[in-house]
């Protein structure tokens, strides 16, 4: 009897300390906290930087397209994650990401490959992947000079164009 006695008065007391959390104001688990409704609304902010980025890549890209030279002598990716499904899955995703990469890569840059130069292997029995490889960039003075000015120019407009929208 006495047992399901302090069992009520334990009960009890937490209903008690539920009902002075909510008077305190004191937001429940299931309400977001004031703090994450803040983080809600930067939104906007990540977004315009995302854009920003975006812009400062293609610009990048333009500039470097012709000036830019990638020679690749050896890239070798052992891929392996200790379980042969997940290792798949890692194949598959890298292997195709290799290829947009050397595709884009060809697009704005001269791309010198040797033959035979690059293996993507999947290791289903290894515990951790493993890259090798030797790549060399190369460009001209004037043309890095050309690439760090205009991107320092695209950073300026986007510093101005962030002050003038404060109020």
């Amino acid at each position: 009897m006495r047992k399901l006695e302090r069992q009520e008065e334990k009960d009890k007391k937490k209903q008690k300390k539920k009902a002075a959390k909510k008077k305190s104001g004191t937001p429940s688990p299931k309400s977001p906290s004031p703090k994450h409704k803040k983080k809600l609304g930067k939104g906007k902010g990540l977004l315009r930087d995302m854009k920003f980025i975006t812009r400062l890549v293609k610009l990048v890209a333009i500039r470097l397209k012709g000036k830019l030279t990638v020679r690749i002598d050896e890239l070798d990716l052992r891929l392996a994650t200790g379980d042969a499904a997940n290792t798949a899955y890692l194949y598959g995703a890298v292997s195709q990401s290799v290829s947009y990469l050397l595709t884009a890569a060809a697009q704005y840059a001269k791309l010198k490959v040797k033959k035979n130069a690059i293996s993507v292997i999947a290791d289903f029995t290894g515990e951790e992947t493993t890259v090798k490889g030797k790549i060399t960039l190369k460009i001209a003075v004037a043309g890095a000079l050309s690439l760090v000015i205009s991107a320092l120019v695209a950073m300026l407009k986007d510093a101005i164009k962030k002050s003038q929208q404060k109020p």
